[in-house]
């Protein structure tokens, strides 16, 4: 059940249903292969139709309203359905009013209409993180939670070529564009309003920002807010552990995930931890450290090696729709055996939100890192860069646009994954409460300082006795010690005795040295398809610095899932 699909339908004078919702089914993947031409007839074969939602407790029907609700919503003190109750309760109780949404945590798509007025409601969550792609057609309104599902041959769609450069350079694609100019994605916390009679957007608005969250003075001593962050983030994690659901969690030797499998309640009948890597990594090392402190946990590795490596990947680049760059896929070789151990996974990403190093930041100094650092452009296009710093202007900082873009547009791609095996996934380090605290906290405070301070007082078996995967040592309070480490394991890895320096995976070798084919089919034609939609000759100068120095792997991957994505999308 990747997700839904839904559009408008024009009515005759007898009346008729004017929107059509369904749920794609997985279990028809023909739907999505783009070499094939598909009648209405043969579409509606390859979906699960509306009634059928009905059964799962996906719509409801109160008053003159429709809500049919989409995702993994979160309400303190409940998940799954029970959730999805609570919130279309506050859809009904507050309509037209949409602002009491921000307070529902978690991954949605609400989709609302009034057969009073026959307008048609689009929202998603506050951050935007569970995806909703629409574009007008013929006086139709479309919509859907994945893009592929938008990519059947009747919907007539033009190239967008400023994407395919930005996804180059960046490695995602910003705001609410696509690759295609007739397919947006709907903002995070916004709500489009269609018109069914007149077959008429009427509007896109918002309704909450994170521009609301402004900086507030505290009395609180720096030991106190250290106690407030260790109640909400363990907060964060309990109210993602539902009582009737098998929760797990994919453990790396970094300290986000580390954090989220210390708080997690002790589970009665067990959970399971998952850990990927090449054999003798840091990664698994230090995962297996942290996972003897519990007893009722059971750790399981998945090697990672040249010889299956690439396993599920070209499928995961179909899966979302060439918007995750090929290297960024690890998940592949163990999630289909995921859903033998849990449903739900709780994801470390976005620990750089804990460390402050998106917050606290002033707005000319993050215009000039963007500039300088982020956007330093491996093919110098002045029309792209130009794009992405207005865009950034609207926006407004680097928190947000962190938030919007890089957490929203690529981390959160990886959970459309996970949702193709069965396995949810639930962040715990975007927890609506825990953000706003932090987003809120004065500007004189460190959050990396705070944050450190929190895992060393609450969670010592686990950070001052269990190594930093990047700096080799152990967690201390003081910046100038961590620093001191940090220069220590340079210098003994440059000597070689770096105790945690294998990564968990050796990519570069394997894609120039081992897997050949790769780059000849989906890299190096003279008449690769990319070229149709980039300049060849920096595109060509970067691949030719590859082969010679090894470095632009990313620009190497991002090619690979490109030209897979167009190799599938021929038809276009």
């Amino acid at each position: 059940m990747p997700g839904i699909f839904g559009l408008t339908k024009k009515t005759d004078n007898q009346g008729g249903t004017p929107i059509e919702l369904s749920l794609l089914n997985i279990h028809t993947d023909e739907l999505y292969h783009r070499r094939k031409d598909y009648s209405n007839d043969r579409i509606s074969n390859s979906i699960v139709l509306f009634d059928f939602m009905q059964d799962y407790q996906f719509h409801y029907q109160t008053n003159d309203l429709e809500i049919w609700v989409y995702g993994d919503p979160l309400i303190d003190g409940y998940t799954g359905a029970k959730a999805i109750e609570q919130a279309v309760k506050i859809v009904s109780d507050f309509f037209p009013d949409f602002s009491k949404i921000a307070a529902v945590d978690g991954l949605f798509n609400i989709v609302i209409f009034n057969n009073k007025t026959n307008r048609l409601y689009l929202l998603g969550d506050r951050n935007g993180l569970c995806h909703l792609y629409f574009g007008v057609f013929n006086g139709q309104l479309i919509w859907a939670s994945e893009l592929r599902a938008l990519l059947i041959k009747p919907i007539k769609k033009t190239i967008r070529r400023e994407s395919f450069q930005t996804f180059l350079e960046l490695g995602y694609l910003i705001g609410d564009t696509t690759w295609y100019n007739e397919i947006k994605l709907l903002p995070p916390a916004s709500c489009l309003e269609w018109d069914v009679a007149n077959a008429e957007l009427k509007n896109i608005t918002s309704y909450w920002s994170h521009k609301l969250l402004t900086k507030k003075t505290t009395s609180k001593s720096e030991n106190e807010i250290v106690t407030d962050i260790a109640a909400l983030f363990a907060n964060a994690v309990k109210k993602r552990v539902g009582a009737k659901e098998r929760v797990g969690i994919t453990l790396s030797g970094g300290q986000d995930s580390r954090a989220i499998f210390a708080n997690i309640p002790y589970q009665k009948d067990g959970f399971t931890a998952i850990t990927r890597g090449i054999k003798g990594c840091g990664d698994i090392k230090l995962a297996s450290k942290t996972t003897i402190l519990r007893k009722d946990c059971t750790h399981i590795i998945h090697e990672i090696n040249e010889n299956h490596w690439l396993t599920g990947r070209t499928d995961a680049v179909t899966a979302t729709s060439g918007q995750k760059d090929f290297l960024n896929m690890n998940a592949m070789l163990s999630l289909p055996v995921h859903k033998k151990y849990f449903d739900i996974n709780l994801d470390g990403s976005e620990g750089s939100l804990l460390k402050g190093e998106c917050l606290n930041l002033n707005h000319s100094d993050d215009l000039q890192t963007l500039k300088e650092k982020k956007l330093k452009n491996i093919f110098n296009n002045g029309n792209t860069l130009n794009e992405l710093l207005a865009y950034y202007e609207q926006v407004g900082s680097n928190q947000y646009f962190f938030m919007y873009e890089n957490i929203r547009r690529f981390s959160v791609l990886g959970s459309i994954l996970g949702h193709d095996y069965g396995v949810l996934s639930r962040f715990p380090i975007l927890d609506h409460q825990l953000q706003e605290y932090l987003y809120q906290l004065p500007e004189k405070n460190n959050i990396g300082k705070l944050w450190n301070r929190t895992l060393i007082k609450y969670f010592p078996e686990y950070f001052i006795n269990i190594d930093n995967l990047v700096t080799g040592s152990r967690l201390f309070a003081s910046k100038k010690l961590n620093f001191l480490m940090k220069v220590l394991t340079y210098a003994r890895g440059k000597a070689g005795f770096e105790k945690y320096r294998l990564k968990y995976h050796n990519y570069h070798n394997w894609i120039s040295r081992h897997d050949k084919g790769l780059m000849n089919k989906y890299v190096l034609p003279e008449n690769l398809n990319l070229y149709n939609y980039v300049e060849s000759k920096p595109l060509k100068n970067a691949i030719e610095h590859f082969l010679k120095t090894g470095e632009n792997l990313n620009v190497i991957s991002r090619i690979i899932s490109l030209s897979i994505f167009l190799e599938q999308a021929a038809d276009d």
